[in-house]
């Protein structure tokens, strides 16, 4: 247990003085490796190649807000959708990640017409949006304006 222990305190120090660790290396491959999560946020960590390992130089860290977090679910929406239309089975716990990844090495994936397609699938449920919205906003002011009359009417 104390092996742990030490451990997780070494990794503090480390992480409080990465100036130590953080230099690039000019010789070295560099790569950028990202997650995004709908619930957490989207994280990256760019790192270069040495001794047979990935070391990371920098970390980004950014909270999504509610209004991006409604911006992934509709890209995912999309990409179901998109997978839908070239036939392929979906999974519901599927990533936006995994998502592209099957749509791109999908037998029926053309570089030029798919991403039309998924242009207007996200078109299509942008209107559908739209219209659900105005109808919403009609609504809220009949219920309004009716409920002026009412009490017009209660006054008399």
């Amino acid at each position: 247990m104390q092996n742990t222990v030490d451990k997780f305190e070494q990794r503090k120090k480390d992480m409080a003085n990465g100036a130590l660790w953080s230099f690039p290396n000019p010789d070295s491959s560099l790569a950028l490796f990202s997650d995004a999560s709908v619930y957490f946020g989207v994280g990256s960590v760019l790192q270069q190649w040495e001794e047979d390992s990935w070391k990371p130089l920098a970390f980004f860290l950014k909270k999504l807000t509610n209004t991006q977090k409604g911006h992934t679910r509709s890209r995912k929406q999309d990409l179901k959708v998109l997978a839908e239309e070239l036939s392929l089975t979906v999974r519901p716990e599927f990533k936006i990640s995994q998502l592209h990844k099957l749509i791109i090495e999908s037998p029926g994936y053309d570089e030029e017409f798919t991403p039309e397609l998924l242009a207007a699938i996200r078109e299509e449920r942008e209107r559908k949006e739209e219209c659900e919205r105005e109808e919403r906003e009609r609504k809220e002011k009949n219920s309004k304006e009716k409920k002026g009359k009412e009490k017009k009417n209660a006054k008399e």
